[in-house]
């Protein structure tokens, strides 16, 4: 009897907070023709950004950072295979204002070192890693692997940003090797607009990121990734189940389409998914990707299926 009262105290819980994200989405049109995977071997691997690179789909994990992975996929399946060892030197965080200084050094005491991939990007047969929690881009070459010489979190909290520990950098974009793009996540969101001109030092030019006529999940307006393509950046807002088509220089202006009617589906939804879970976009020639990061939680209709999302979206026509 006690176990029966849980299940639908546990169900009715779910179903408020379905309604509860369903009843604040988007004012969008929905994006049609979107292939659902779900990535067998991903299962608790907290994924991260995405990209096409020479024709892979390569995603990082926050938790797991010694690889660079890619998702197959075949025979509408998915399946999340080594791609590369990552063997990032040592490496300090950069720019930390005493607050949160503290907070690193006493979480790097509880759990150990680690980076906390948030993006990959590729540009030519190099990858460009982002670490959230060093504030710091790794590249990635043949016949290296470094950090890149660039400080943007000092000159971010000088410019407002960067205000909320583990809430700043959510991707990457490498437009060329000298000129990058990450999106800060939120309070307040925006860009950090990278350049570097004949080989010297790299020079950070900070925007924010306009919202295009969406409503957010709890007015929390994250943007969670990013892509370049074309002319055009494409950023994932996860809060409002969106992507967003925006000039490259000119963000404020664009339009957006939705996912929401296949991440609120209950085949798709988690045990714990208080706001939207996208994590990582990547876009190719054919189609759109979409990542999710369950944060170690099972599919709701499945307690013992803990894997990883991933939508595959043909390009829509209004975007042509």
């Amino acid at each position: 009897m006690i176990k029966i009262k849980k299940n639908i105290l546990t169900l009715s819980f779910f179903s408020i907070a379905l309604m509860t994200l369903t009843s604040q989405a988007l004012n969008a049109d929905s994006f049609e023709n979107i292939d659902v995977f779900s990535i067998n071997n991903s299962d608790k691997f907290n994924l991260s950004g995405l990209d096409v690179c020479n024709d892979k789909l390569l995603t990082v994990s926050d938790k797991k950072d010694d690889y660079i992975y890619e998702i197959k996929i075949s025979k509408n399946q998915a399946y999340l295979i080594k791609n590369k060892y990552v063997e990032a030197p040592k490496h300090s965080a950069s720019g930390y204002f005493t607050l949160h200084k503290i907070i690193y050094f006493a979480e790097s005491l509880i759990l150990g070192d680690f980076n906390d991939w948030e993006g990959i990007s590729c540009y030519e047969n190099d990858i460009y890693l982002v670490s959230e929690r060093k504030n710091s881009i790794l590249h990635i070459s043949d016949a290296n692997t470094d950090w890149l010489p660039v400080e943007f979190y000092k000159s971010g909290v000088k410019e407002e940003y960067f205000n909320s520990y583990n809430a700043s950098i959510e991707g990457i974009a490498v437009v060329n090797k000298n000129e990058i793009f990450l999106m800060i996540e939120r309070n307040p969101r925006g860009t950090a607009h990278i350049t570097q001109s004949n080989n010297e030092l790299w020079d950070v030019e900070f925007n924010s990121l306009k919202n295009l006529g969406l409503n957010y999940i709890n007015n929390s307006y994250d943007v969670a990734g990013v892509a370049v393509y074309g002319e055009y950046m494409y950023t994932l807002e996860r809060n409002a189940y969106a992507v967003c088509k925006r000039k490259l220089y000119n963000t404020s202006e664009g339009n957006c389409l939705s996912y929401e009617h296949i991440a609120l589906d209950k085949n798709n939804t988690y045990s714990d998914e208080e706001y939207g879970l996208g994590e990582g976009i990547a876009i190719d020639e054919k189609y759109i990707y979409i990542v999710f990061d369950n944060n170690n939680s099972h599919k709701y209709k499945d307690s013992t299926d803990y894997r990883s999302i991933l939508l595959r979206i043909a390009h829509p026509k209004s975007w042509e």
